[in-house]
């Protein structure tokens, strides 16, 4: 369960801090999982990793500005993280790195694994890679019927 005014990712019954670019990021994934899936019709994921994207989905400008919605939710308008968010990723009008979703994926996965302590189900919450080098795509293996995102866009 993510709580996005709240600042809050639950697994479980642990909380997983992140900080709030980290947040944005696993929150974008966890979106894509439930709103983008390719097959709505299936009640369960198992092994699909269709929904998988490459790291270059999320770089564009068009992405970044969708992610700008939940980071607002997440720092609040008046933040001067969405100030620089916006300035950073934005205004230039080229999107985001890649290579600080790299290192935000990898940020990420460690505080799970640390926090989560369960290091048999740390890859279930994980952002997974799948593919060969060069041709890798990333998602989260979790059950897309288990995911909730509160305290955003709808409410």
């Amino acid at each position: 369960m993510v709580n996005l005014r709240e600042k809050t990712i639950r697994i479980g019954g642990r909380f997983i801090d992140l900080i709030p670019m980290e947040m944005l990021i696993y929150v974008t994934f966890l979106r894509v999982k439930i709103e983008e899936c390719e097959h709505p019709e299936r009640p369960y994921c198992l092994t699909c990793t269709d929904c998988f994207l490459y790291l270059s989905d999320l770089t564009t400008l068009k992405a970044v500005k969708r992610m700008a919605v939940d980071y607002d939710i997440i720092c609040g308008p008046m933040s001067a993280r969405m100030e620089e968010f916006e300035e950073k990723w934005i205004k230039k009008e080229k999107g985001m790195d890649v290579d600080n979703l790299r290192q935000n994926r990898s940020k990420i996965n460690r505080a799970i694994r640390e926090q989560l302590g369960d290091r048999t189900r740390t890859p279930t919450y994980e952002i997974a890679a799948v593919g060969r080098h060069g041709r890798k795509r990333y998602g989260i293996r979790l059950e897309k019927g288990k995911i909730r995102i509160g305290g955003g866009r709808d409410e």
